[in-house]
C-alpha cells in the first residue's frame, strides 16, 4: 500500500492500490485493539465492515485492493452507521462503476 491513495472519514481511513491486471479485487478491515480492547469487539466491528463490502463487491473495478482502517472507537455499532460511512468513503475512489 506504499503507491496507493488514502480517503477519509470520521471513524475510518481507506487506503487503496492498483494489484495488477488479471487480478480480482479484495479488502481487508484493522480495528487495533486501540479502539477496541476485547476481540470480540473488535471481530464485530469486522465483521459489520465486512457485510458492507461484501455487498459492494459487484460493483468494483477488478485489480484493486484495499484496507480499511478504524480510526476512532465506535460505540455504539450499527451496520446502517458503519454502512453510510463506509459507502461515502469508498464512492469518493475510482474503484467503482458509477
Amino acid at each position: 500500500m506504499v503507491r496507493g491513495r488514502s480517503f477519509f472519514s470520521d471513524h475510518l481511513t481507506f487506503r487503496y492500490a492498483p494489484l495488477g491486471t488479471g487480478q480480482l479485487s479484495g479488502f481487508a478491515v484493522v480495528v487495533a485493539a486501540k479502539w477496541a480492547k476485547k476481540a470480540n469487539e473488535r471481530n464485530k466491528i469486522k465483521r459489520l465492515i465486512k457485510v458492507v463490502l461484501r455487498n459492494l463487491l459487484p460493483q468494483v473495478k477488478a485489480g484493486w485492493g484495499g484496507v480499511i482502517f478504524l480510526k476512532k472507537s465506535l460505540t455504539p455499532v450499527t451496520l446502517r452507521g458503519l454502512e453510510t460511512e463506509v459507502k461515502q468513503l469508498i464512492y469518493q475512489t475510482p474503484l467503482f462503476y458509477k
